[in-house]
């Protein structure tokens, strides 16, 4: 019986012993090519149906075959059989095991051939190891040789002048090692001086250059220490940089912004500082616009000190309000100016620099910069009609003198041209609101004409005022502004100087940014008055404008009679001078605000036609008019003007 169980164990150990070829040689890819060929056809044929049988073949395999690598399965399976052997059974068992063996083949083979890829990938890399391995090998020889070839050759003399040349070269870099630390030391002193002198750009270029030659001696705790005060020594330098950049908001200067650039510049932060830079002239204006509102506030009417822009223009007195609107635009003027030539600089240096476009990273920052200045403009007047529109409009302006509100109004006119011509900007709605507020007055201001007027013709003598005899409508000062005006255009072909006395109102726009820096439109926006000298103190007044109508008639008589050897002066009364006057103030309104001249020459038209209607009524009323062209305009008053003068009417 043992004999028997000897022999089957032998023939079990030479039926299912799997050789497992080696790794990488020819037998094993001929191998498993084929195998795995006739197990790919047998998985296509009977893949479904089998999977879930050899899911339960392998699971009946006992766990002992997958503990131990040493194990004997033959053993294993002849200590299983019984006493007294079963040849069915037996054969059962064999036929079970061959069936387990060949689904572990199969599976075996399946997971070699997945993962053949990442075989080839190790054996490309043995490979590669090898190779490096064997050019190491190669080096060590050599170096190997070379040093017996110096052994043989080089002298103990020899040895030493290498040692001494070794030894001097170290010194050498040690010298320069304590020059270069002994120069960092001094960097702090030397980049004060620096921006004392206000080089920023040399100063930025040594703090790089020592916080670059710092790092390479970090080893050492005082160049340690070094680097953290050379990081806040620039940042501190960046700060300085700030407080320049915002300083051009007010007064730019040409060489100090220069080298403000060149500093970003070499910091590689050129489209920060232009952010920067809108922001602070966005500051500045807020700032600026606090600052000169707190000077006319009444104290005694603001609450606290938080209150916003427009709650601080109401505290402002009516009185206070033009001394304060024309130093809050004599503030945004400036910063007007001064960014016109910040953009004027970097159009300059856009032109300068667009042959090089080879620096892609300045090509970007240029562009960028440009973009920046076409936008800029628009936000930074929106800011600035915003607060001019909240001092002016939160004012009840309406009640103003009429050379006052002329005066406002001039102001407002000057800064929508200065918008038109700084940013192409109409600043409609600055315009809406100036010409509502405009209409509102001049509505209240025609009436009070016609009431005044209503008065002079109540107590006019209607006696010649004496004036000279070379009297003229310009002599009257609400005349000035229109020879002023007459004046300019006769002189249009000269050279126009911007020191000349013309009133400010006149200025083009085309000259507002060309004024020099001492100067700005609004500097002749204080009440001016003009002295008139239209009177002739060599006829006596009394006599003349006597309050005695019965002998008025009389006295102009005399007075012509008096006149008859030399010219005559104009004959012109009290309420005639009136009506000019207020003509001018009318025509001073048309030239102001284009907007509503329409309306306003209608009233002077309604004016002069009260004038001629009335004194119509005085004198000529009853008397036949014989001139036919006179006699149509006559009753063409009265058929227009009925309803506006009919209660003016009433003191005929």
């Amino acid at each position: 019986m043992a004999e028997f169980k000897q022999k089957l164990k032998n023939l079990l150990d030479t039926k299912t012993t799997v050789k497992v070829p080696l790794i990488g040689s020819q037998d094993f890819w001929d191998g498993s090519n084929k195998k795995s060929d006739s197990l790919l056809l047998k998985a296509v044929k009977h893949e479904k149906p089998f999977e879930k049988c050899d899911a339960e073949i392998i699971s009946n395999i006992d766990q002992v075959y997958f503990n131990n690598s040493d194990f004997d399965f033959a053993r294993f399976e002849l200590e299983k059989l019984a006493e007294i052997l079963d040849k069915r059974l037996t054969a059962n068992d064999i036929k079970k095991l061959r069936a387990q063996h060949e689904i572990v083949e199969k599976q075996l083979l399946q997971l070699i051939l997945e993962n053949q890829a990442a075989c080839d990938d190790e054996l490309d890399k043995i490979g590669m190891l090898q190779n490096d391995l064997k050019c190491s090998l190669e080096n060590c020889e050599h170096a190997k040789n070379r040093l017996k070839l110096a052994k043989r050759q080089i002298t103990t003399a020899g040895l030493g002048l290498l040692g001494n040349c070794r030894k001097k070269s170290l010194i050498l870099d040690l010298l320069n090692c304590l020059n270069n630390i002994k120069m960092l030391l001094q960097t702090e002193k030397k980049l004060e001086e620096l921006v004392s002198k206000a080089n920023y750009a040399k100063g930025i270029a040594l703090l790089l250059e020592c916080i670059q030659g710092a790092s390479a001696f970090k080893q050492f705790t005082c160049i340690a220490a070094l680097s953290v005060k050379l990081q806040d020594a620039l940042v501190m330098t960046e700060e300085q940089l700030d407080i320049v950049l915002s300083n051009m908001c007010f007064n730019f200067d040409h060489t100090k912004y220069s080298a403000v650039q060149e500093a970003y510049r070499r910091l590689g932060k050129t489209r920060i500082a232009i952010d920067q830079l809108h922001m602070h002239y966005t500051s500045a204006i807020h700032s600026a616009s606090f600052d000169t509102i707190n000077l006319f506030v009444d104290t005694e009417r603001v609450e606290n000190n938080k209150n916003s822009f427009a709650l601080l223009c109401q505290c402002v007195p009516d009185e206070q309000l033009i001394p304060c609107l024309i130093a809050l635009s004599k503030i945004f003027w400036n910063i007007l100016q001064s960014y016109k030539k910040v953009a004027d600089w970097h159009r300059e240096l856009k032109d300068v620099t667009a042959d090089s476009e080879d620096d892609i990273e300045e090509y970007v920052n240029q562009e960028y910069i440009s973009k920046k200045f076409e936008i800029g403009p628009t936000r930074l007047w929106g800011d600035i009609v915003t607060k001019i529109s909240n001092l002016v409009f939160n004012s009840n302006i309406t009640k103003f003198k009429f050379d006052d509100f002329l005066q406002v109004l001039s102001i407002l006119n000057k800064h929508i041209k200065i918008g038109e011509e700084f940013c192409n900007s109409k600043s409609e709605q600055l315009q809406n609101d100036t010409k509502k507020s405009c209409i509102t007055y001049f509505q209240t201001f025609h009436k009070n004409c016609l009431d005044e007027l209503t008065i002079f013709f109540e107590n006019e003598s209607w006696t010649p005022c004496p004036v000279k005899r070379e009297f003229n409508l310009f002599q009257l000062q609400e005349f000035r502004t229109i020879k002023n005006h007459i004046q300019k255009a006769d002189s249009s072909h000269l050279t126009h100087s911007r020191n000349s006395s013309m009133d400010s109102s006149s200025i083009s726009t085309s000259d507002y940014f060309h004024f020099s820096l001492d100067k700005s439109p609004f500097d002749n926006d204080c009440s001016t008055v003009y002295n008139e000298d239209i009177l002739d103190t060599e006829i006596d007044g009394n006599s003349v404008c006597s309050d005695d109508t019965n002998n008025s008639y009389e006295e102009v008589d005399n007075y012509n009679i008096q006149a008859e050897n030399y010219d005559r002066p104009p004959l012109l009364t009290n309420t005639t001078l009136t009506v000019m006057r207020h003509c001018g103030k009318y025509l001073k309104i048309c030239g102001i605000l284009k907007s509503i001249s329409e309306d306003v020459v209608t009233c002077l038209c309604q004016l002069f036609e009260y004038y001629l209607y009335s004194v119509h009524l005085l004198f000529t009323s009853d008397v036949l008019v014989c001139e036919q062209k006179l006699h149509t305009v006559i009753f063409l008053i009265m058929d227009l003007s009925y309803g506006v003068f009919s209660l003016k009417y009433a003191w005929v």
